[in-house]
């Protein structure tokens, strides 16, 4: 073993989890130890603690000096932050977006200025909004130069201060906002001084004043390529879709909670085909989607390849009729969609570039669609969970489905044991999942 190269030694520790780097290599040697803390080990790890004691936290992150990413889902304080801006200077992505119960952050001003500047490369930051209710907090945020991502969750009690992160913070290109006491005034500020990098939002429909917050962003319409959207409320309803319609540069939209926006307002966002450089349609949980709605995204979004109508219980299957339109498909979610029959899939099907099919919930389904599913030959995810999966061809899976790897069937009846067990075995890189 000591004859060989480092490059060979670190070949096989990049085969060790995080665990085994931490506990067991660096116990073995001073040449181990120093493999073993090499970057190029760490550009994919993760230390995320769960049932860890606070001790048992710091130790593990003086022995992680090539941590890339931190995500501490408790309530962050003061001496494990600073042990990690000790410790990890090559940190690229933190998340402590713990929910703060107090209208004041628990970390100390000198803490998170500490981070700052001992982990400048910092990427991608989510943290609690209490931390960004003050001027000095959100002035130290702003002095990461290279962070590109960032997210403040929570439910503060007083008004963000978003200003100096539009002055600072040079490289960000996404801003998510999960928290909605702010002003609209000072979130156009930042999208204003940011229209040249931000590409990527996340925006309550209104903030607490009462006002929606679309129409913000007017003034960075010809750049925002990533949208998601929550909590729809009937605030500046015509605006805000209005808006919607301007952003024609638009390549992913995520829209929640739209449940008593009617389909006939929602529509023209659709029908006019600013829309349609769209790649990626989330519109799950609206339950007022209909068959026209479907059809007329199917026809104006020909370039969508991942499209979510998640908890649609009015689509039927004549709503999926021009599904086929949607060439380069490769994900659908039509969890419980539960007024789709066998019609539905029979249009499903002709999508042959489908890697990732979500039927669950499709009660109505019979066993002719079942035996459907074998002809999807690109398949590699496979939701079924509460169908009836009567007839599902099992034994045709390892020639007609060679690339699937994730098949759910909890909660499904009439599933074929002798079947289903003879293909575990004979696609043993399957993952099934199954009632016990």
């Amino acid at each position: 073993m000591d004859s060989l190269p480092d490059e060979i030694l670190l070949h096989i520790f990049s085969y060790l989890n995080m665990k085994d780097l931490v506990f067991s290599a660096q116990y073995v040697c001073r040449r181990w130890l120093r493999v073993s803390r090499d970057d190029a080990l760490w550009q994919d790890k993760l230390y995320n603690p769960s049932d860890e004691s606070e001790p048992e936290i710091l130790v593990r992150l003086q022995k992680m000096p090539s941590l890339r990413a931190f995500h501490l889902h408790r309530r962050p304080t003061d001496v494990i932050l600073e042990t990690l801006s000790s410790c990890c200077k090559n940190l690229v992505e933190l998340d402590i977006s713990c929910l703060e119960i107090s209208s004041y952050p628990t970390i100390n001003y000198s803490t998170l200025y500490k981070l700052v500047v001992h982990c400048p490369n910092i990427e991608m930051l989510s943290i609690p909004d209490t931390l960004v209710t003050f001027d000095e907090f959100s002035n130290v945020i702003a002095r990461w130069k290279k962070l590109t991502e960032l997210e403040i969750v929570g439910a503060a009690k007083k008004p963000l201060s978003l200003r100096p992160i539009g002055d600072g913070c040079p490289s960000l290109k996404h801003i998510g906002l999960y928290s909605g006491y702010y002003r609209n005034e000072d979130l156009e500020y930042v999208l204003r001084k940011k229209r040249d990098t931000i590409v990527s939002v996340v925006l309550p429909w209104s903030v607490e004043e009462g006002k929606s917050t679309i129409p913000v962003l007017k003034v960075c319409c010809e750049k925002i390529e990533a949208l998601k959207i929550c909590d729809y409320r009937e605030v500046m309803v015509q605006e805000s879709l209005d808006t919607l319609v301007s952003l024609v540069h638009l390549k992913k939209l995520w829209m929640y909670g739209l449940e008593n926006l009617s389909v006939q307002k929602l529509m023209p966002v659709f029908e006019g085909g600013s829309l349609s450089n769209l790649v990626m349609l989330d519109l799950s949980y609206y339950e007022s989607l209909d068959d026209r709605l479907a059809q007329t995204i199917c026809i104006k979004c020909p370039l969508l390849q991942q499209l979510s109508f998640h908890c649609s219980c009015l689509l039927t299957g004549e709503g999926l009729r021009f599904i086929s339109s949607l060439k380069k498909l490769v994900f659908l979610d039509l969890y419980w969609c539960s007024g789709i029959t066998d019609d539905g899939i029979v249009f499903v099907v002709e999508c042959q570039t489908l890697r990732d099919l979500n039927i669950a919930g499709c009660v109505q389904l019979t066993e002719y669609s079942m035996q459907l599913l074998v002809t999807l030959h690109q398949l590699r995810s496979l939701i079924l969970s509460g169908c009836s999966v009567k007839g599902l061809p099992f034994r045709s899976f390892p020639t007609y489905l060679p690339f699937l790897r994730k098949l759910d069937l909890k909660y499904c009846e009439e599933v074929d044991i002798e079947a289903l067990n003879e293909l575990e075995l004979q696609m043993p890189n399957l993952s099934v999942e199954r009632m016990v």
